[in-house]
């Protein structure tokens, strides 16, 4: 059986391109690593971002909770509207628009970040711990 992909959110040439695969497993396509990040004013991004080594430091409800409250104030505070997000103990997936504002997403995710790390630090007693390691970003 054949199928056929194509960006939902188009932007990336690379990623604009149809695909066609198949049901087999392994069938993929090459992605690089760390992709360059790209913005566009008046559009929706999807930001995938972990913790230094994938470690689980938001492995607590009040954690989690921290991390989600963090994320929605920023968002609201950038004017950005959350299409979906989706928080785990070690990562985070976000569908944000940016149809409000003129500020670049690695603006708020690098606010996003320096707040997680400022707030998590405090609760966990470790001044000075770097707690995210990098993001991903698909137009």
């Amino acid at each position: 059986m054949r199928c056929v992909f194509a960006s939902l959110l188009g932007g990336l040439k690379s990623l604009a391109k149809v695909r066609a695969c198949d049901n087999r497993i392994g069938m993929r396509e090459s992605w690089p690593h760390a992709p360059p990040h790209y913005f566009t004013p008046h559009g929706t991004c999807i930001i995938t971002a972990a913790t230094l080594h994938r470690a689980p430091l938001f492995g607590s409800g009040a954690k989690l909770d921290l991390l989600r409250d963090t994320t929605f104030e920023l968002a609201r505070n950038y004017a950005l509207t959350l299409q979906a997000w989706a928080f785990f103990s070690n990562h985070y997936h976000l569908v944000v628009s940016f149809e409000n504002t003129a500020k670049a997403h690695r603006d708020l995710v690098r606010h996003l970040h320096r707040e997680l790390a400022i707030r998590l630090n405090r609760i966990d007693d470790t001044p000075g711990r770097r707690v995210m390691y990098e993001f991903w970003d698909t137009r």
